[in-house]
């Protein structure tokens, strides 16, 4: 996991990362944000090219437009962003309006979503709702995660999870597979499988990814 902060403090506007494979759209992006608080610093035709640029341009919010026909890879990258960098805002502009999808896409670590045949102003009312901390995209997350209010530091006084089930959840959010996880532990693959479960269940998640990512984005693990 890479940590570091994000933006330039002497500037004032937040610098933003571009990423869509249609240049027209990028150009549409751009025009909007023009005389904002909000520049564009960079833009890119994929996530890949991306990743590794981060560190260079550190910006305030990445803003990720997602291709109707790769939509599910697009729920890959998000998660692998998110894991690098828990604490950068990630915006993704749909391509159709499914509800379903959105809400995946914020499960895999997206802080909010835009469709992208929405009005232009709609995404500029996004970005100022994640960047300045005033918008309702913490509700949409209850939406994944009813009970994401409860989980808080994940408290061990709260007894949401048991010290062994903490433990597990660490090693999922390295992406540990289960028979790893039973050799480090020293317990049966079965015991592991059984804390896994338990895991998913306390916190109303459907799988080990979403697990991971709702972890990530309130800290666990970070002291």
């Amino acid at each position: 996991m890479v940590e570091f902060s994000f933006g330039n403090n002497n500037t004032n506007y937040f610098p933003l990362l571009l990423i869509d494979e249609q240049e027209i759209f990028c150009m549409g992006v751009k025009a909007l944000l023009e005389g904002t608080e909000f520049r564009v610093v960079n833009e890119f035709r994929s996530v890949r090219s991306v990743q590794d640029n981060l560190k260079v341009y550190r910006p305030k919010v990445l803003l990720i437009g997602v291709s109707y026909y790769r939509q599910r890879e697009g729920l890959d990258k998000i998660y692998m962003i998110r894991r690098k960098y828990p604490r950068l805002p990630i915006i993704v502009a749909l391509p159709t309006e499914n509800p379903v999808y959105a809400q995946d896409m914020l499960a895999c670590g997206a802080t909010g979503y835009y469709y992208k045949s929405s009005a232009s102003g709609k995404l500029l009312q996004i970005l100022r709702d994640v960047c300045l901390g005033r918008g309702n995209h913490q509700k949409k997350m209850a939406m994944v995660y009813p009970d994401i209010g409860k989980l808080g530091k994940f408290s061990y006084e709260k007894k949401i999870l048991t010290e062994r089930e903490s433990e597990v959840l660490l090693l999922i959010m390295q992406g540990i597979k289960n028979k790893e996880i039973s050799r480090q532990m020293g317990v049966s693959v079965e015991t592991v499988k059984e804390y896994v479960h338990n895991v998913l269940r306390k916190l109303h998640v459907k799988n080990r990814t979403q697990a991971a990512v709702l972890a990530i984005k309130i800290g666990f693990g970070t002291g």
